[in-house]
């Protein structure tokens, strides 16, 4: 202790950068004082001798039963909860002065006000805002509420009696309640330091605009430079908190969207742009990558979020003596965390209870799923399997057992004698076994034989308790009447939603009778799309049209039950967006007699692994003429200039529809040429993919040639919204069909896209404008894509080129636009569509009578 004053932060070590850079500014500033970084992490390896700061380690701070401290909350939570236990430490070592500041601060001027308003007043705070947030932008003061009226990014205080009661108090709460539970009014730290101004005297709100400069409250302060030095609102700047930034992003911070750095003013710019070589000169590209020591179990397995929410809100952790963080108590507590849920007494081996949190803490899922121990479990249980790795980050330990409940159990009683079920589990080995090479035989089996096989096998691989594979490709019923029963998500908003909706329109313009059921078990998309409400009717046809994906296809089926297939002519209506079809998808095969395809691209892939025929039945496209009603003002969009539309759902994988290549390619065009452009970038489900929304709003920012537009429209909205655009941009990298490229040619709109896949049905050199690509290998899983297989990786600098070209040729927008409409006019109407469905159904029925 060299100094009455200790100023401290605290860090997990991937933000080390974050504490040089706020340690050497204060340095600078405040030179009397001891510079200290808790340390909320292991110290490891890791060598501090030449930092120009003390480290105090978290576990030397007097915490009860420190390892279940630990566990219990998040970094976030973790890193805020020991801040009232370093300052009662710092209290204890006699400091009469200490201050806190958040790691992401840096110091722009002398200490010395701050100092000396301490020796008369014990607690120094400051507002979160000085005036109202009177726009539609983010935080609003509604947001601002909810997580605290004080920022606790600082905090001055005095050692006096009242203080250490003070941090007691503190600790005291933080001890178990310093978590993110907005709905029981909690914000870790923060929240409980509104009640310290009635609480205490001494404490003193300070307004001035130069301390504490933030996103939250810039719109209150004006930050000017002059010669070097910072002044906001014509105060010297003291300190400015750089919450949620990044260096690479074009956004101020990622918490908001009010400004970007280049609109928050030239100043902050410029504080920006060296701020973030502060941090680069700091280790940033070192630091960062140094993993949480508190982040895995003892077997290395990575900890997700949700099972802290578990130990904490569910566990008996208080009277446990289990540590999660040795060998016996991480294999106890993943056996609790991988454990079966009861519902209402009814075991459910495939819903897991890190599964259940997952569920209960999504609305999306409970309303996709709503009845888990009935008809929706393993509904649900076949979309954890398929989705949770991406979407939730759970490591396999935490899926194998709901996929070993169902690939054992699945819907069969657990009934019978021991070498009854013996004889059933060895028996789906050895099918499985024959299926996995059943390539090897096929050049020498007669195609009779083989289709026996083919049945035999699926129905070895579906699920036992329905039997579906023993009904499929039944004998028909003559006396059911001719027409088609759909069963699709009808009322999806997505892609599927739409291509359902779409054969919907075909059937009805051939005259063909048709019954419609809605099925919509394990989609997560809104289900506000409309329907006419004279096709909706139970099935009745003698043809079953089942717009449901591949990979859904079985677990549909079982849901729906084997005597739907039975006496009918049962088709799929499948998409598929790479060269090679998925082998873990083809028991779905045996449950249809035919599958229907958008385009030829899905065709070829299916086909070369079917052993039914495989029809291209594309999309219809109808629109509404509704170019008068389409105005740029309903979406905040420019009224002048070329406007680019790019739009995707993020549940379709993100990476898929590539719209960072886009933005890339607009930012180029951008830097190449004077163009006056605009970039619309429509994007529904975004909140499914946090991380991938966390980038693509860094990436688009607050850029006044950027507009981000989340959440769901109304088709209605999407069309005027593609209506008051000039082109639509698609980089993707693979497409079963481009729904929303066909409708914007439709519309009369440019399309402009990756020349590879499906949108090669309707996109042609003489109506659009394709862009070069190179086909590239999967470098990781992602979704149902696996490694290796390949997809189109377009250029950036050729699609920069294009958007150049295109903006300065608004004539050439409109010629495309014209030839596009044509084409799907003439070509994808309902009714040209619909001719096409009457046709093959026309065939069908001739080869039934020749049979």
């Amino acid at each position: 202790m060299n100094s009455n004053t200790a100023i401290f932060t605290i860090v997990s070590r991937n933000y080390l950068h974050y504490a040089r850079t706020l340690m050497h500014s204060v340095e600078q500033f405040a030179p009397e004082a001891d510079r200290l970084v808790g340390l909320c992490d292991e110290r490891g390896d890791f060598d501090f001798s030449a930092e120009n700061f003390d480290i105090l380690e978290m576990r030397e701070l007097p915490i009860p039963e420190i390892e279940k401290f630990i566990f219990r909350y998040t970094i976030l939570e973790l890193n805020t909860a020991i801040k009232p236990y370093i300052i009662s430490s710092l209290f204890a070592q006699g400091y009469e002065k200490v201050i806190y500041f958040d790691p992401d601060i840096r110091i722009y001027s002398s200490l010395q006000q701050m100092l000396a308003l301490l020796d008369d007043k014990q607690m120094l705070l400051t507002p979160h805002l000085t005036g109202p947030l009177d726009d539609d932008k983010l935080p609003s003061e509604l947001n601002i509420l909810v997580s605290g009226s004080y920022n606790l990014g600082y905090i001055g205080l005095r050692n006096t009696p009242d203080m250490q009661q003070f941090a007691h108090w503190w600790e005291d709460k933080l001890y178990t309640d310093c978590v993110v539970d907005l709905e029981r009014g909690l914000f870790v730290d923060q929240k409980w330091v509104d009640l310290a101004p009635g609480m205490y005297p001494g404490v003193y709100i300070n307004r001035n605009p130069a301390w504490n400069t933030a996103y939250w409250n810039l719109k209150h302060r004006q930050v000017e430079q002059d010669n070097g030095a910072y002044f906001v609102n014509g105060e010297p700047l003291l300190f400015f908190h750089f919450s949620g930034f990044s260096g690479d992003a074009t956004n101020l911070s990622k918490h908001q969207d009010r400004f970007s750095k280049k609109s928050a003013g030239p100043a902050v710019e410029q504080l920006c742009k060296d701020y973030a070589e502060q941090l680069s000169q700091n280790g940033e590209a070192q630091t960062r990558k140094l993993a949480y020591a508190y982040g895995y179990f003892a077997d290395g397995t990575p900890i997700p979020d949700f099972a802290r929410y578990i130990y904490r809100e569910d566990y008996d952790w208080e009277n446990s003596t289990d540590n999660p963080y040795d060998s016996e108590g991480c294999a106890n507590f993943l056996g609790y965390l991988n454990e079966p849920i009861s519902i209402n007494g009814k075991r459910l081996p495939w819903v897991t209870r890190l599964a259940h949190k997952l569920y209960l803490a999504r609305t999306d899922l409970q309303a996709a799923f709503p009845d888990l121990s009935g008809a929706h479990g393993k509904r649900f249980a076949d979309w954890y399997l398929q989705s949770v790795a991406e979407q939730a980050r759970f490591d396999d330990c935490f899926i194998e057992p709901v996929r070993h409940a169902l690939d054992n159990i699945g819907g069969e009683e657990i009934s019978g004698s021991f070498a009854q079920r013996a004889r059933r589990w060895c028996n789906r080995q050895l099918y499985r076994f024959a299926w996995r090479y059943r390539h090897l035989v096929r050049p020498f089996m007669p195609p009779k034989l083989r289709h026996k096989l083919h049945v035999r096998l699926v129905d070895q691989l579906s699920s036992p308790s329905t039997g579906a594979g023993s009904a499929a490709r039944s004998p028909r019923d003559p006396s059911l009447p001719w027409g088609i029963n759909l069963f699709g998500y009808v009322n999806a908003e997505s892609g599927i939603g739409q291509s359902a909706r779409s054969n919907i329109h075909n059937i009805r313009a051939a005259g063909i009778p048709l019954a419609v059921v809605d099925f919509r078990q394990g989609n997560v998309s809104r289900m506000q799309a409309e329907v006419p409400a004279e096709v909706m009717a139970e099935p009745r046809y003698s043809i079953n049209l089942f717009h449901i994906n591949a990979d859904e296809t079985v677990s549909a089926i079982n849901h729906l039950g084997q005597d739907l297939l039975r006496g009918r002519y049962n088709i799929g209506y499948w998409a598929w967006e790479l060269e090679e079809f998925p082998d873990e998808w083809l028991p779905a095969i045996a449950l249809l007699d035919e599958i229907w395809v958008p385009s030829d691209f899905c065709r070829e892939a299916i086909a070369a692994k079917a052993d039914i025929p495989v029809v291209c039945i594309p999309h219809s496209i109808t629109v509404p003429t509704i170019e008068a009603t389409a105005s740029a003002a309903d979406f905040d969009l420019p009224a002048d200039g070329v406007r680019f539309l790019t739009m995707f759902d993020a549940l379709s994988i993100p990476e898929r529809k590539n719209p960072l290549a886009a933005i890339a390619a607009f930012k180029q065009a951008q830097a190449d040429a004077e163009i006056d452009a605009h970039l619309v970038i429509k994007v529904s489900n975004l909140d499914k993919t946090p991380d991938h929304g966390d980038q693509l709003r860094q990436e688009v920012g607050a850029d006044p040639n950027m507009t981000l537009l989340e959440g769901y429209f109304s088709h209605d909205e999407i069309y005027r919204l593609i209506a008051c655009c000039d082109a639509f941009l698609s980089t993707h990298r693979a497409e079963g069909f481009g729904l929303g490229l066909a409708e914007a040619m439709a519309l009369g709109r440019a399309a402009v896209a990756t020349g590879w896949s499906g949108n090669l049905q309707f996109m042609r050199p003489d109506n659009s404008v394709l862009l070069d690509y190179e086909l590239v290998p999967l470098q990781v899983d992602l979704g149902p894509y696996r490694r290796g297989q390949l997809w189109a990786e377009p250029s950036v600098a050729v699609t920069a080129e294009r958007i150049v070209k295109l903006s300065q040729q608004p004539q050439r927008l409109r010629e495309l636009g014209d030839l596009g409409r044509k084409t799907m006019a003439e070509e994808f109407s309902s009714q040209a569509i619909g001719a096409q469905i009457a046709a093959r159904l026309e065939a069908l029925s001739q080869q039934s009578a020749a049979e």
